[in-house]
């Protein structure tokens, strides 16, 4: 998991019971459990006491910060959004703000922007992943999949922030830049500095229910990099190993 594997199947040891119409016992057929990132990131933090040396440092020290980060402008469409995600192998990307943050103007005003970018140094706005189409109805999708990012994204928010039946996101009429803008301000967007603890990115992670902090410049807020729950797992594992805990 520390090199990206979101979840796994984990056979449950079998059990030996006896039958009750005669004394021969018969083994239960072994069964499964998923255990995911989410997973072991809780059970680790139920031991911080064992793991405070490594949890007390700041991520960039750990070398947990991913500073090769990609994103989309916020007018990239939910379609084009998907297809640049699959081609790149990507769970989830940044969506940026394309009239701040040096994203390139030309790329930016085009109707056809369908490729990703660099996205350090630049605006985050949100977090679009896979999870964002919980609730979207095939129709929804196929009506919305030329709506610019942020603006499905702010559908999706608003859906679930006011418990509206995943239909609503295929709801007839065109958002307003100032509704955009209103629930743009709702997007869930967690975010943490480059001295910001591991067992604070954790604890937020956790609480949000997220697996991936955005790390921001303290002086102006442009995006310097994300932490995800690999990127924890693995400066964990490797701390452990140099402490001998993995014998």
């Amino acid at each position: 998991m520390s090199k990206g594997l979101h979840r796994a199947l984990v056979p449950v040891e079998s059990q030996m019971g006896r039958r009750t119409s005669s004394l021969e016992s018969e083994e239960y057929s072994p069964g499964y459990r998923m255990l995911t990132q989410t997973d072991v990131i809780r059970f680790l933090h139920s031991k911080s006491e064992v793991l405070q040396p490594i949890l007390s440092q700041n991520i960039e020290a750990l070398g947990a910060v991913q500073t090769h980060v990609y994103g989309v402008p916020a007018n990239m469409t939910l379609v084009d959004t998907m297809k640049c995600m699959t081609q790149a192998s990507l769970s989830a990307v940044a969506i940026l703000d394309y009239s701040l943050g040096g994203v390139d103007e030309d790329m930016a005003e085009s109707e056809q922007v369908q490729q990703l970018v660099l996205a350090r140094g630049k605006r985050i706005l949100g977090t679009f992943s896979a999870s964002d189409l919980r609730g979207c109805s095939v129709e929804s999708f196929q009506k919305w999949a030329r709506e610019g990012i942020l603006r499905f994204l702010a559908r999706a928010t608003a859906a679930r922030h006011f418990g509206v039946a995943g239909s609503a996101l295929g709801a007839s009429r065109e958002l307003s830049q100032d509704e955009v803008d209103q629930l743009q301000r709702q997007i869930p967007l967690l975010t943490c500095y480059s001295n910001s603890a591991l067992e604070y990115v954790i604890m937020k992670a956790l609480e949000w229910r997220v697996h991936r902090v955005w790390v921001v410049e303290e002086q102006n807020g442009l995006l310097a990099g994300v932490v995800s729950f690999s990127d924890i797992l693995r400066v964990i594992k490797q701390y452990a190993e140099s402490a001998g805990h993995c014998n």
